[in-house]
């Protein structure tokens, strides 16, 4: 398209942003990501057995009511509801992951959009506009 009524600068500074909404959401899924590692790294989940006991394999994917419903002792009732929880955390972290690659990808494809004296340009227009509004 031909723009008529829309800027380079106005272009770059809208590149800009969209480069710092990519970068914010780049971040949170790396938190993200983070907090599930530490979570998973520590007691109990960390001393959780690498595989499911076959003796509680049939709870895997009942949900919190079916499992207390169906699990009278309160240790079995415990140990299948950490097992339950490393597997939501780690489908969730691989999830993050995946979602945090393609925000980078976008990113990226972003940044090289424009060329780069312009890009640090628009870059520190779009801060200073930022910083204004706080």
């Amino acid at each position: 398209m031909n723009f008529l009524s829309m800027t380079q600068d106005e272009q770059d500074l809208a590149i800009a942003e969209n480069m710092h909404g990519r970068e914010v959401e780049f971040f949170h899924y790396n938190l993200n990501v983070a907090n599930y590692e530490q979570l998973l790294s520590q007691p109990p989940l960390n001393t959780l057995p690498a595989e499911w006991p076959a003796d509680l394999v049939q709870y895997k994917k009942m949900t919190r009511d079916q499992t207390v419903a169906a699990i009278s002792d309160e240790a079995t009732l415990s140990l299948v509801g950490n097992l339950q929880l490393r597997d939501r955390l780690t489908a969730a972290k691989k999830a993050e992951a995946v979602e945090r690659g393609r925000v980078e990808m976008y990113r990226n494809t972003l940044a090289t959009s424009i060329p780069q004296p312009r890009l640090v340009a628009a870059v520190a227009k779009a801060k200073a506009r930022r910083d204004a509004r706080v």
